[in-house]
């Protein structure tokens, strides 16, 4: 008897323990299924917190829309304003980064985005965006992203402008059709970095950066060199990039094309700079213009209405393939710049008017193959070194060979196969006859080798010939 009850007993306990499970988990998917609604129905709060903790890295602020208005969110994610103008919330929103900063604070703007305004930034700053940004239709700005006190400094060589500004993940639009965008970036200052940036459709240059010529480096802070990756600057009115400094910037795998102007122009000693894997197509004028002493390998400037690449200053070097262009594949100087101490390398193919250019310079050296109708426009000059073949026409900078004066004459003409008029040539008797070789005359395409008396036999003579 004592047993049934105890069993009695066991079972209600164990079915009352059930029940409060099952109550206890109803309750618990009655609450998750409470706080799911509310966050389906849009509180803006949760919304925010959301973003930042599915961003890797929480930013400083995050600018982001949803259902026509525009909010910022802390690093906390706490909404801190909002506003149906985009404009007023991304200017809140670089507004509120801490004053006097020596470190890195970052805006992220997630979505895609029409502004009215430029967006000014300060020293100090990464904007980082993840959709697109286009100017507003019938807008009239000077820029779209644009550093602090541009307008005052540039042009001015000066030391000043912002320092440590990073823009990375910008596709820009400058909507030229309908808005008067003069130019996409403009950032004056030192240590700059564009990474993953997009520049198109503005109605002047696409990207414009620049600062002071001024090399002093005197503590770690004080270097200047930008660090400018994965960028493209396309079907703007203007220059795909105007690179007027920081001097000695790095480049990396740039694509500069469609441009009403050259697709990269540098001048001055602020502009120079090295790069590394650009390409330049489709430009109105010259793919590149190099007015500053420049490091550039592995670049491609094809199918530019002018020429490949335009050097005026000294000590540049190029490596390089230069294709189809309008003009020329390489053009060296101008009527009143004469680079002198630069080195060229690459191939140029089927440029329209010649594989290169000599308008103007010295001591300059050349290593180029080429496939052209015409190698060489221009006077080639005593002072500069030439390793030049054109696999098309058979014209070198260098060539060499044996001719055979025959029996009972005194000279051979044979052609050499030069580029122009050969500057230095030799001739050199393989035995007594022909032990008194000279060159007696030359011309663009043949040269006379002579001795003093007619031979007995077939005599050979080796030759050299150079421009």
């Amino acid at each position: 008897m004592r047993m049934n009850i105890n069993k009695i007993i066991w079972k209600r306990t164990t079915v009352a323990l059930a029940l409060l499970c099952v109550i206890l988990l109803c309750t618990l998917i009655g609450v998750i299924a409470y706080y799911t609604s509310i966050i389906s129905e849009g509180d803006s709060e949760i919304r925010a917190l959301k973003t930042l903790l599915s961003d890797n890295k929480a930013a400083s602020y995050t600018i982001w829309s949803e259902a026509g208005m525009y909010y910022v969110a802390n690093a906390n994610g706490t909404t801190t304003f909002s506003s149906a103008n985009v404009d007023e919330v991304i200017e809140e929103a670089t507004g509120a980064l801490t004053d006097g900063r020596t470190y890195k604070e970052r805006i992220l703007l997630k979505g895609d985005f029409v502004i009215s305004s430029p967006i000014i930034v300060e020293s100090y700053t990464t904007l980082e965006f993840q959709g697109k940004v286009t100017v507003a239709d019938n807008i009239n700005i000077s820029a779209t992203v644009k550093s602090e006190g541009f307008e005052s400094l540039q042009g001015t060589d000066s030391t000043g402008g912002v320092v440590d500004v990073e823009i990375a993940g910008l596709h820009l639009d400058g909507n030229k059709a309908k808005a008067n965008c003069n130019t996409g970036i403009q950032l004056y200052g030192r240590r700059l970095i564009l990474r993953d940036v997009t520049v198109c459709n503005c109605s002047g240059d696409g990207i414009w950066t620049e600062w002071s010529s001024d090399p002093t480096v005197n503590t770690p802070n004080d270097a200047m060199e930008g660090v400018f990756s994965n960028v493209r600057s396309c079907f703007n009115d203007g220059r795909g990039w105007r690179m007027l400094g920081p001097h000695d910037s790095c480049l990396n795998n740039i694509l500069l094309y469609c441009n009403g102007l050259v697709g990269f122009a540098s001048w001055g000693l602020q502009g120079g700079c090295q790069g590394v894997n650009l390409h330049a197509y489709g430009n109105s004028q010259a793919g590149f213009y190099i007015d500053s002493p420049s490091i550039f390998s592995n670049i491609y400037s094809e199918s530019n209405r002018q020429s490949g690449v335009v050097v005026l200053a000294h000590d540049v070097s190029l490596d390089g393939t230069f294709y189809s262009n309008g003009w020329y594949g390489i053009e060296m100087g101008s009527a009143d710049r004469s680079p002198a101490g630069c080195y060229v390398r690459g191939k140029t193919i089927d440029n329209a008017f010649a594989g290169l250019r000599l308008a103007n310079g010295a001591i300059n050296r050349y290593e180029l193959q080429m496939w052209e109708n015409t190698t060489v426009s221009g006077d080639l000059n005593v002072n500069d070194t030439y390793a030049i073949v054109n696999t098309r026409n058979g014209q070198k900078s260098q060539n060499s060979g044996t001719a055979i004066i025959s029996a009972g004459t005194t000279n051979v003409t044979v052609p050499h196969w030069l580029i122009s008029t050969p500057r230095i040539v030799t001739a050199t008797g393989t035995n007594s006859e022909t032990s008194c070789a000279f060159v007696s005359a030359r011309d663009e395409t043949t040269i006379t080798i002579s001795v003093t008396k007619p031979v007995t036999s077939d005599r050979e003579v080796d030759w050299y010939a150079e421009d």
